[in-house]
């Protein structure tokens, strides 16, 4: 099998060994570094699943033994891969994302979106460049003869023998033929401009940002404060990937208090799955060059490198449990001023058996085109009847007027009437991601969607009919008045 790449030339491809579906074209430009050369490659899936088992803890076997334990070998030649296989994952991840440069948002996962969002970040950039470095050390000018380029190696001969060099400003260079414009990460100018510390608003993370970076935090609730539907949809389905990182599939209940210490011992591992394998990939080669040494000094056989590293829990202190009730003290005192809608932007992804059968009902409801339905108490009874509830709070109207000091009332509309599609009733797996009757269904599989009850479903019937599987991916709530209200909210803050 093969595929065709920008210079027209086939590269050859294969099914994955391990989950057999097909290898991407990146997969195959950055095979596994295996020490015994026996040519074995899997996927870039089956890699993260392999990392993700060697965290694991002891393992039950078929006939009861507790002795089973994933280390990170070659599943054909059982060498080491600890060492390597992180840095190969995060050039698979980079290359990847590179060629779906073209691609938007809306058609990309949630994970594909993280990695395109902190791409350009330093630390990555400087992780991705030492990556390449090592892997150009480790296979020579084998990789170059065997592989066509994807703009991270040359293919001729002379080009091969060639080492890569990088600027200053972390742009790749071929000593042979110059730089590659795709890899170029131009240093930004210096505006000469100190910008001044930018409080960001955690309450628009929902508890999740002791998973995120800073950048990543930043990034999400500039989405959400955009005053754009279409950028807050795509927060959403960011804070979902975040979630997804964190707890994984929804589904397993757990208490408030195990939800948080989770979220603690995780957050280093769970920010980003790219910072995660840098991080990983460094504590590995630290602790591998340590045994070596140690190795040397003792006269010893360094043994057993392929564990796991730890999770950075036992680091933790007592003043990063204070400093998080601290964060949650003062979120909740600007949530008492400056309240939020009472429907925020959600993101679901459910599993159909076919276009009938729909995890929650529907119900049809008119938006009259008013600022303060974002504000709106919906409830629908078993009759179904829609009942709304007007808020009260003085904080509402500081929002709806734009002014912190003014809690007189006023309703500004900032549209006409539209018809709108309730949830009326919810069953067991919407339940489990977070949707609550009253909710409002705003994109289907990443586009907008206005309409009835009967619209919603023809979109449905036509979705399910185009798609292979039955995976649905619903955004709630992300719509004109919410992201209006959540814009004010923030200019009135700031």
């Amino acid at each position: 099998m093969s595929s065709e790449t920008g210079d027209n030339k086939e590269v050859p491809k294969a099914d994955c060994p391990l989950c057999l579906d097909l290898m991407n074209d990146s997969d195959v430009r950055h095979p596994l570094q295996c020490s015994n050369s026996c040519g074995f490659n899997f996927c870039v899936s089956c890699c993260e699943s392999l990392i993700s088992s060697s965290k694991d803890d002891y393992g039950e076997a078929s006939d009861g033994n507790m002795h089973v334990k994933v280390y990170l070998n070659c599943p054909n030649c059982r060498s080491d891969l600890s060492a390597s296989i992180r840095d190969t994952v995060l050039l698979r991840k980079a290359a990847h994302i590179k060629h779906c440069s073209g691609v938007s948002d809306e058609e990309l996962s949630a994970s594909e979106l993280r990695m395109r969002n902190v791409i350009d970040d330093a630390e990555v950039q400087s992780a991705i460049a030492e990556a390449r470095r090592r892997e150009a050390d480790f296979f020579g000018g084998e990789l170059y003869q065997n592989v066509q380029d994807d703009g991270d190696h040359a293919t001729d001969g002379d080009a091969a023998a060639a080492d890569i060099s990088y600027d200053e400003y972390g742009v790749e260079a071929d000593l042979v033929r110059g730089v590659h414009q795709s890899m170029r990460w131009p240093k930004q100018p210096d505006s000469g401009i100190v910008k001044p510390p930018h409080e960001i608003d955690l309450s628009l993370l929902f508890g999740l940002e002791i998973a995120m970076t800073p950048a990543e935090q930043e990034l999400v609730v500039d989405l959400m404060t955009s005053g754009e539907v279409s950028q807050v949809a795509k927060a959403a389905r960011i804070l979902h990937g975040v979630q997804l990182n964190v707890f994984g599939k929804a589904g397993t209940a757990v208490s408030k208090d195990v939800a948080t210490e989770k979220m603690m011992e995780r957050s280093n591992a769970a920010r980003s799955s790219v910072f995660a394998l840098i991080d990983e990939a460094k504590h590995i080669r630290e602790k591998t060059e340590s045994a070596k040494k140690q190795a040397r000094n003792a006269g010893l056989v360094a043994q057993n490198l392929a564990s796991p590293p730890l999770s950075g829990a036992h680091a933790r202190t007592t003043t990063s449990y204070r400093a998080a009730e601290i964060s949650i003290r003062q979120n909740m005192q600007r949530l008492k001023r400056f309240p939020l809608p009472v429907r925020m932007p959600k993101f679901v992804e459910l599993e159909l058996p076919d276009h009938r059968s729909l995890p929650f009902g529907l119900i049809d409801d008119i938006w009259d085109g008013y600022l303060i339905d974002a504000f709106v108490k919906i409830s629908v009874s078993f009759g179904g009847s829609v009942h709304k509830k007007q808020p009260k709070h003085k904080g509402v109207y500081r929002i709806l007027n734009m002014d912190a000091d003014d809690d007189s009332f006023n309703n500004p509309r900032i549209d006409v009437d539209k018809p709108r599609v309730l949830v009326s009733s919810v069953r067991s797996e919407a339940g489990r991601q977070g949707v609550v009757k009253g909710d409002i269904i705003t994109h289907i599989n990443g586009e907008e969607f206005r309409g009835t009850k009967a619209d919603f479903k023809q979109t449905i019937r036509s979705a399910v009919a185009r798609n292979d599987g039955n995976t649905l991916e619903l955004i709630l709530n992300a719509e004109r008045s919410v992201v209006e209200a959540v814009k004010r909210r923030a200019a009135i803050m700031d």
